[in-house]
């Protein structure tokens, strides 16, 4: 997907075929090159510069609504696998047991 419009500030999806993050634009070069706010750079077409191997080639484009709630989603069940659970309080587990017990079922849930 092409990078041509995009704005200082605007927010990109940036995907590495391993994982996906949000960066915003820093800035754009008179050769129409984007620069984001980790200092990555990309072509106008959205591939990164300075990567050969296609296998594992970086790719940009403008971000979406849904690419934030994935990333967010992605990011809150992270943190949930890695809480220490038989460190916390009963009473913490038992409030989380009821937000899990009130939320709609899904259709991977017990």
């Amino acid at each position: 997907m092409s990078l041509e419009g995009v704005k200082i500030g605007d927010k990109l999806l940036i995907d590495n075929h391993y994982n996906e993050r949000i960066s915003a634009v820093a800035r754009i070069t008179p050769t129409g090159r984007v620069v984001t706010e980790n200092g990555d750079t990309f072509r106008p077409n959205g591939r990164r510069i300075g990567e050969t191997e296609r296998w594992r080639m970086t790719r940009a484009r403008p971000a979406n609504p849904a690419d934030f709630e994935r990333i967010r989603r992605r990011s809150a069940v992270y943190r949930l696998d890695h809480i220490q659970w038989d460190k916390l309080p009963t009473e913490t587990i038992d409030a989380v047991l009821a937000l899990v017990d009130a939320a709609p079922k899904s259709a991977g849930a017990p």
